[in-house]
């Protein structure tokens, strides 16, 4: 019986022990990244940096913020990122409810085809976007982002909500349609 619970404290003890190495190992990365953004250049760029800086700045952030035009590039990823989300949404839940819920010929075909273009691996993309893009006059402009960014997004977003759509009650829709909604009001 003490040999039972000596061999659990150990083995529990080695799990915690292995863990504790893992997560060190995992956030020692993200704490160096913070700690060398808040050290002087003078202690930064020596031969054996130390773990622990003896003087902590904020110069750095500020020539970021005021110097350099990140945050006009941040606005820009955020633009982009909420008009990409909301297109990739509409068509989406459009494309996804209509594979989903409605009958017709085809259907099992472009809901395959959305599956083997989320499979798709980009890189194989990156050149016919490239031309497609450049023919339309988009060459070296962030609204090309608009065109490229839902090519890869949309059939994932179809892909997880065919399967979110799938999960929902079809007496749901069928109560829907009985109280006179369209399609669309019932989506």
């Amino acid at each position: 019986m003490v040999m039972k619970k000596r061999s659990r404290v150990m083995r529990t003890t080695a799990t915690y022990g292995i863990l504790i190495i893992a997560l060190l190992w995992t956030i020692f990365p993200i704490y160096w990244m913070i700690k060398s953004s808040l050290t002087v250049n003078e202690e930064m760029y020596v031969a054996r940096p130390l773990l622990f800086s003896n003087v902590i700045t904020f110069d750095h952030y500020i020539d970021l913020i005021y110097n350099t035009s990140f945050m006009h590039n941040v606005w820009n990823s955020f633009v982009i990122a909420a008009i990409t989300t909301v297109i990739c949404l509409a068509i989406g839940i459009l494309g996804s409810y209509a594979m989903t819920r409605l009958k017709y010929p085809g259907r099992a075909f472009f809901r395959n085809s959305i599956i083997i273009s989320y499979l798709m691996p980009t890189a194989v993309l990156f050149v016919p976007m490239y031309v497609f893009v450049s023919s339309l006059g988009f060459y070296d402009n962030k609204y090309a982002l608009l065109i490229i960014y839902p090519t890869f997004v949309v059939p994932y977003c179809c892909y997880m909500l065919i399967s979110y759509f799938k999960a929902i009650p079809y007496a749901l829709e069928e109560a829907a349609l009985i109280d006179g909604c369209n399609r669309l009001q019932t989506l």
